[in-house]
This record gives structure tokens, sequence and C-alpha cells, in this order.
């Protein structure tokens, strides 16, 4: 279960017991009370171990970010002459986030440099190589994170690049609010 919460206060204990009071911040807070008293009185009973992950919420992306996103990389791909998927590609190592595992560790690939990474996974950067004991050369790279798993701040920086590159090649980078906008105050001024 995952729920938002605002922060009341914490205790830690030297015997590892940790205490901590928040209080729900969801639209259905008394639905979500009930789930989580339900879970936890389930939990009591069998004694089960809990997997708790606490992190500071942030909103997802939006569509209309996403969409908006979409729509520069295919003017970019249309005036470069390349594909959609490559220019996006470009633009997720150029400024994305860099992926991590659970452990808040950077991943990291290592690849026969005769294997291309993009059979796996496509949204990694080349980092440099290395030869193993045996004399065998492997490619490492570093992953970022797919375009879906990032939280409004990282897709927020990811468009600000894309904007960027979309008018260093004279792409007009307006959204069609903004021209909407545009022609309803020239039209307010005739």
């Amino acid at each position: 279960m995952e729920v938002k919460a605002k922060y009341i206060n914490h205790s830690i204990a030297v015997n590892g017991v940790v205490s901590l009071s928040f209080a729900l911040e969801t639209p259905k807070r008394l639905e979500r009370t009930e789930d989580l008293n339900q879970l936890l009185t389930k939990l009591q009973v069998g004694k089960q171990l809990l997997k708790i992950d606490i992190d500071i919420a942030r909103e997802k992306r939006s569509l209309d970010a996403n969409a908006y996103f979409h729509v520069l990389i295919h003017k970019i791909a249309e005036r470069l002459e390349v594909s959609d998927d490559e220019v996006k590609v470009r633009m997720v190592v150029s400024y994305g986030e860099l992926a991590k595992d659970e452990n808040g560790e950077y991943i990291e690939l290592k690849l026969p440099s005769n294997v291309t990474p993009e059979i796996f996974y496509k949204y990694v950067e080349f980092v440099g190589d290395e030869i193993d004991e045996c004399g065998k050369t492997w490619n490492k790279y570093i992953a970022y994170k797919e375009t879906h798993t990032l939280d409004s701040k990282e897709m927020s920086k990811l468009l600000e690049g894309t904007i960027y590159e979309a008018q260093e090649i004279g792409i007009d980078t307006r959204t069609p609010d903004e021209v909407a906008k545009m022609i309803s105050l020239m039209e307010e001024k005739k």
C-alpha cells in the first residue's frame, strides 16, 4: 500500500524501535485510513515483516508535458532527418536522470566490446572500456531512467533541455495554448 502523508514527528530508540507519526494527505483519507488499519491488523496477527519505503513525494509528470515533449521530439527528428527514437534517446542521455537501483546506486552495464547495449536497453551512455585479466575488452555504460518513470521535476529538466535543442535548430517551441493566447491578444487589439 502506498500513501501520501504529511510528516508529524518520529523517535528512534537504541533497541531499534522506530515510532513515526504522519497524517494521511489523500482525498479519500477515511477510506485509506481504514485500508491501512486492516493491513496493519493482519500484519499484527501473523507477526510478518514489513517492507517500508519512505521518500519525499513528488508530483507525477503531467500528460501535457509528456505530449509536448513528444511533439518536440518529432519536430527535431523531422528537421534533422532522423528517427524520433534516435532523438528521444539523445535527449534522455543529454538531459534525463541517471537510473539507480533499489540501494540508490547508479546502474552501470559492462558488455563485451562487440555487443551493442541498445539490444538490451536504449537509454545508456558509453563511459569507457576496460580490459580484463584474459585480455578481453569490455565497454562500460551508465543507464538513464526511462521517460515514463520520471517525476515532474525530472520531466521538467528533460523538457527544458529538449526545448533548448529545438530552439537551437530554429524550431518554434511555443505550445498550442501559448499560440492561442497570442492570437486572442492580437484580436483584442484590433
